[in-house]
C-alpha cells in the first residue's frame, strides 16, 4: 500500500544530490518540472533549461513553495546549475566529426542522468582522452587540437 505521493504531474522540484556532496558544492539542483508520477515512488522529472528527462526516486525530490513564472524558475535554475565535471565517457554515437555524441556520467550523477554531449562539450575533457585511449578508431574523427 503506498502512500499518495504529494508530487503530481505539471509541479516543481527541487532535486538533492544521489551522493554527499561538499560543503561548498550546491545542495540542491533545480528546479526540475514533474512530467510523470510512476509507481514505486519513482517520479520523471524534466530540466526547464534543456528538456533533458531521468527518472528519480521521491526521496530526492521537494516541492517547490510559492507561486512562481516560468521565466523566474528558469532564471533561479540557469543561477542554481554548479560546473558540471565529467566523470567518465559511456559511449558515443554517429560517425562524422559534426555527427558525433558522447553519452557523459557527471561527477555524483547515476547511470539513469547519463546525458548525451556534442563534441565541442567534451573536446577538452580528460574524460575524452581516456576515452579515445579505449577507442583508436575514433581518432580519425575526433581531430586532436
Amino acid at each position: 500500500n503506498e502512500k499518495e505521493s504529494p508530487f503530481v504531474v505539471g509541479c516543481y522540484v527541487w532535486l538533492k544530490p544521489h551522493k554527499k556532496v561538499s560543503k561548498l558544492s550546491e545542495k540542491v539542483r533545480g528546479p526540475f518540472k514533474v512530467v510523470d508520477v510512476g509507481p514505486h515512488y519513482m517520479v520523471e522529472i524534466e530540466d526547464i533549461l534543456t528538456d533533458s528527462r531521468c527518472k528519480v526516486h521521491t526521496d530526492r525530490l521537494f516541492i517547490v513553495k510559492g507561486k512562481h513564472s516560468i521565466e523566474e524558475l528558469k532564471e533561479t535554475a540557469a543561477s542554481s546549475q554548479g560546473e558540471y565535471i565529467i566523470e567518465f565517457i559511456v559511449d558515443h554515437r554517429g560517425e562524422t566529426e559534426e555527427e558525433i555524441e558522447f553519452r557523459v556520467r557527471g561527477r555524483g550523477y547515476d547511470a539513469e542522468e547519463d546525458t548525451w554531449e556534442c563534441l565541442q562539450t567534451v573536446d577538452d575533457s580528460i574524460a575524452l582522452d581516456d576515452y579515445l585511449k579505449d577507442h583508436p578508431s575514433l581518432k580519425s574523427v575526433v581531430k586532436e587540437k
